[in-house]
């Protein structure tokens, strides 16, 4: 079990986590992944997707999070903060193929948070080369801010 998880783009029927093909597929309100030997469990990437382009991780076309009835949203006091954390320069990445530890869970993956193990450098802080940002951020956050740039330079 390691948290510096390596996505295979030649084989996302493995764990994201260890590698291992020891998987099950589990379903509750969307499909999970399960490793049967490190205990982790990830949101499969969705198919047909680009999983990079030139290297660089692509978001994905259809958004999950910031959509109305989103978990995101499901916390009032949680979805404040991650506002004001966004509008102040903050990142959101996407948690599609991003193991998390099924053991430190408690009921389905929809209730609470979410532990998941995003990739590390070797100092300890986020890799942000192997973190994909998330459509439902970049729709709500990072467009507006662009047409609304783009407008101007037009005038």
């Amino acid at each position: 079990m390691t948290d510096d998880y390596v996505p295979r783009l030649e084989d996302l029927t493995s764990c994201p986590a260890c590698g291992s093909q020891r998987i099950a597929i589990f379903q509750v309100s969307a499909a999970y992944g399960a490793c049967l030997d490190c205990r982790m469990a990830w949101e499969p990437i969705p198919a047909g997707e680009p999983y990079s382009v030139d290297g660089e991780l692509m978001p994905f076309g259809k958004p999950c999070a910031f959509r109305g009835g989103s978990t995101e949203r499901a916390n009032s006091d949680y979805w404040e903060s991650l506002q004001i954390s966004l509008a102040n320069g903050g990142r959101f990445f996407c948690h599609k193929g991003v193991p998390f530890n099924l053991t430190d869970r408690h009921g389905p993956p929809e209730q609470g948070e979410r532990a998941f193990q995003y990739p590390r450098t070797p100092a300890g802080g986020y890799d942000m080369d192997r973190m994909r940002h998330c459509r439902g951020y970049l729709n709500a956050h990072v467009g507006p801010v662009l047409k609304k740039y783009s407008l101007r330079e037009r005038r």
